[in-house]
């Protein structure tokens, strides 16, 4: 990839230079006296100066620059040097647009990006509440785990250690608790090579040729796979090591927990849903979290993990990119009679945490400018009784807690 990025201006430079020679070839067969049209109305040239400098920037527009120069040299007793300007001009005043241009793009994409990870984001908010509420009354009777504070345990974790085993031991921890998993091990799977993680019992090593974990591997869409699954494909179902392989896939990384021994009446597709659902947090959340979780060794979140998440995540977009969001702080007397109404205040791209110790609320706007960011602090002040407006700030700090130590109380 790096060789390539390498080339890329030597490929450039031998694109311009093939296209200049044909095409001054064919301008000199028509007009041996002024190949370039320089003495004429109007010159193709400027167009052709345009078009590079449009498509290539400002590198690919000099290049061209320069080959018409050198030719000018070579086929024109007097020099035309305001011809020559004319062209320098076209191609600054060209490139400068692209540049703007190919900015706003980037931009764009960015933003893109981002709002599509909050639509996954929210689908997979959806699904854990329709996990959470399905067969409420069962669950409540029969069972004594609950899926969204597993999910809370598991975010707390994620902000006060960045060591993936510790983490990995944590969800067998709560797996082995919750759901009576007796014997089971939790393998990485990078490239072709299998680490163990954490395990339930005694740690073994994978066994890459059972069916049941070439198929977790093989097919994309499996959450997890049981001998009921791939039975009518197997010859001997008494042959099989594990009673499911639970896979969690992201593009590069594969998590497979292998289970040999549960509580008879937990397996099911439901309890297998909740595993496969927490393994797949884990591995989607652990990258942010590695980087958020050296600023709480010492000290604990005001903030949510989700609104300290994307915190961070608008942090490094504006130092990156220089995209702008904003926040917003309010006071407020008490919290506990707003929550309800902040809920319906904001977008669904924006973000809100209450620092109940300080009685604040802040506000994150992400992809906000300072207009949008005034527009929406004077609709919270005549929506929201009780609150004060502190202030409207750009994000310039990674955590909730650095931010508020240069806001004034």
């Amino acid at each position: 990839m790096e060789f390539i990025k390498k080339f890329i201006p030597n490929l450039i430079l031998i694109e311009i230079s093939l296209f200049s020679i044909f095409s001054i070839g064919i301008q000199y067969f028509i007009n041996k006296r002024d190949p370039f049209f320089i003495n004429t109305f109007f010159s193709p040239t400027l167009l052709m100066s345009m078009v590079f400098s449009l498509y290539y920037g400002f590198l690919g527009g000099f290049i061209f620059w320069g080959i018409l120069v050198l030719s000018c040299f070579y086929f024109y007793k007097d020099f035309p040097l305001q011809q020559i300007i004319w062209n320098l001009l076209i191609v600054l005043i060209a490139s400068e647009f692209r540049y703007y241009w190919q900015r706003r793009i980037n931009t764009a994409e960015i933003e893109k990006n981002y709002l599509l990870e909050q639509i996954k984001s929210l689908r997979k908010n959806l699904y854990f509440l329709n996990l959470s509420h399905e067969q409420m009354e069962f669950n409540y009777i029969m069972k004594s785990y609950s899926l969204r504070e597993m999910i809370n345990e598991v975010r707390n974790k994620l902000l006060s250690t960045s060591e993936e085993k510790l983490l990995a031991e944590f969800i067998m921890n709560i797996i082995m608790k919750n759901f009576q998993v007796y014997t089971a091990c939790l393998y990485k799977k990078q490239g072709n090579d299998f680490t163990v993680l954490a395990s339930i019992g005694p740690q073994e090593q994978i066994d890459e040729n059972d069916p049941m974990i070439k198929n977790a591997i093989e097919i994309e869409t499996a959450k997890y796979i049981s001998p009921k699954i791939i039975g009518e494909n197997l010859s001997n179902l008494n042959n099989l090591k594990y009673l499911a392989v639970i896979a969690a896939k992201t593009e590069e990384t594969i998590y497979l927990l292998t289970i040999k021994d549960m509580l008879f009446i937990n397996f099911n597709e439901e309890v297998l849903n909740y595993i496969h659902t927490l393994l797949q947090y884990l591995l989607e959340e652990f990258s942010i979290s590695r980087k958020i979780s050296n600023y709480y060794t010492d000290r604990e979140p005001l903030c949510e993990f989700e609104f300290i998440k994307e915190f961070y995540k608008m942090y490094e977009l504006k130092k990156k990119s220089q995209i702008n969001s904003s926040i917003v702080v309010f006071s407020c007397e008490e919290t506990e009679n707003l929550i309800h109404k902040v809920r319906y205040l904001i977008r669904t791209s924006d973000f809100y945490c209450f620092v109940k110790e300080k009685n604040l609320i802040i506000f994150l706007l992400p992809f906000t400018n300072y207009a949008g960011a005034v527009s929406f602090s004077n609709r919270a002040l005549s929506e929201l009784k009780g609150v004060k407006l502190l202030g409207i700030y750009d994000l310039d700090e990674p955590t909730p807690e650095k931010f508020l130590q240069g806001v004034e109380l």
